[in-house]
């Protein structure tokens, strides 16, 4: 529900701030096509930039080129298994996940670090496991959300989905459509 506030208002996704909308001058509502300016004028418009990709692997980037030079580098093993335990699956369900062979899981285990490719994909799906946390207001809705067969992916499970590049922005324009209130 929108909030109003002195020459103001805040929209709100269940109880977390999505985006501040400062009216100077311009008339603006909901309508069947959504939240839109109806008259004209300036209108001021602030979301928030989410720097939560990665904090399920426990990692904080500066920059999109901090976060590049990370996966390059590969990521630790210690990052897979957190995020096993994050997204309460089996090492071995994320590694399928992330394309990595039983044999190579344990190799990289031995080793200590992942190579690149991995890196990225490990990356992608807590990247995707972030956002969904962020839209649905908890770790525990996403967890769910990650494990439940939906309609819009053809009855697949965004986790199951997550393993291509394409499935992943498929699972991420979801997310989006969420939340923005797009029936999906």
């Amino acid at each position: 529900m929108p909030t109003k506030q002195r020459g103001k208002r805040t929209l709100r996704v269940g109880t977390k701030e999505t985006t501040r909308v400062r009216d100077m001058g311009t008339s603006y509502g909901w309508t069947p096509c959504g939240f839109t300016v109806l008259g004209a004028g300036a209108l001021e418009i602030s979301a928030p930039r989410s720097s939560s990709r990665g904090s399920s692997l426990g990692l904080r980037f500066d920059s999109p080129a901090s976060a590049i030079e990370h996966i390059k580098t590969g990521l630790d093993f210690g990052f897979l298994e957190r995020l096993s335990k994050e997204l309460q699956v089996t090492l071995q369900e994320l590694a399928g996940i992330a394309s990595i062979a039983k044999r190579t899981l344990a190799r990289r285990k031995q080793e200590g670090r992942l190579k690149a490719l991995e890196s990225e994909k490990v990356y992608r799906i807590a990247a995707l496991f972030d956002s969904a946390v962020e839209v649905l207001g908890g770790a525990e809705q996403a967890r769910q959300w990650f494990k439940t067969p939906k309609k819009a992916l053809r009855g697949y499970t965004p986790l199951q989905h997550v393993d291509t590049e394409v499935g992943a922005r498929e699972v991420e324009d979801l997310l989006g459509r969420l939340e923005h209130g797009v029936f999906s």
